[in-house]
């Protein structure tokens, strides 16, 4: 954070906590003629109900950002008043409109907050600012399934000793991948297609079970005996081969997608660990 803390927000501006309340710089007066300005210029032909959902999917993103200010985080007002950022929180604003709940709108607040936090990482910057494209041609299933690849692929958890306990943390896991166990291949492919994910059809061997005993080396060595003791985890495990994740490898967008769903069962993060 800026050195400023113990500021007033200014009235009807967005603020955030950090010992006090530092003013990020954006005013609710703003953000409403920000939505003004989208429909009334780049959606001339919507009809007078379209205007109005869409009106309400923008509000709905909204509510999303103010929650995550008024929440610790690094985010300066110096970083929003910068033109690639706030070009950043349009492509948010924009995709939200138009998408609404088709959409993940707490996904995407995220991102783009982590774009803020970000302003001093030239290339967390970018691949922020292209997640968020991303983010706003992607649903909440193709979401989960980038969660699972990159959890099950390049995730691990060093200071595990016993299996119940990388059976409580996976069962927080599944909740967040469950929707992306059964994604059809044409999914995969749209993913590959926004720039989430590259497909090598040649890459079919299924290398989980041999990495996973490496990382935990308290695991059986008959994976399938997990179905009783450890039944998240099996789920886990069983589903890899099937949706054809061996074949499926992340780029730096999906990697941090599916970082920043993972976080829901996590906590924060350190997302440069995955990117630099």
């Amino acid at each position: 954070m800026s050195g400023k803390q113990g500021q007033s927000a200014i009235e009807g501006s967005l603020a955030i906590q950090a010992g006090g309340n530092v003013n990020i710089g954006l005013q609710l007066s703003e953000v409403k003629e920000l939505v003004q300005i989208f429909l009334d210029r780049q959606l001339p032909a919507l009809r007078a109900e379209a205007a109005a959902v869409a009106k309400s999917n923008a509000e709905s993103f909204i509510t999303e950002f103010v929650a995550r200010l008024g929440k610790p985080n690094s985010a300066t007002p110096e970083a929003f008043a910068k033109p690639d950022a706030q070009a950043c929180f349009n492509t948010a604003l924009n995709g939200s409109a138009e998408k609404g709940e088709q959409i993940d709108l707490g996904i995407l607040a995220d991102a783009v907050l982590r774009r803020l936090e970000s302003d001093n990482d030239p290339l967390m910057k970018l691949v922020y600012e292209e997640s968020v494209r991303a983010l706003t041609k992607m649903n909440r299933q193709q979401i989960a399934f980038l969660a699972y690849v990159q959890y099950t692929k390049n995730v691990r958890h060093t200071a595990f000793t016993e299996l119940n306990q990388l059976e409580q943390t996976v069962s927080l896991i599944l909740n967040v991948v469950e929707p992306g166990l059964d994604l059809s291949e044409p999914s995969q492919e749209y993913l590959a297609s926004i720039g989430a994910l590259t497909i090598n059809r040649v890459a079919s061997a299924n290398q989980l079970p041999g990495s996973l005993q490496q990382n935990y080396p308290f695991l059986p060595e008959n994976l399938t005996d997990l179905s009783s003791s450890a039944p998240s985890l099996h789920r886990l495990v069983t589903a890899f081969e099937k949706v054809g994740a061996p074949m499926v490898f992340l780029t730096s967008v999906g990697k941090l997608i599916g970082m920043i769903a993972l976080e829901r069962a996590l906590g924060k993060v350190n997302m440069s660990v995955w990117i630099h």
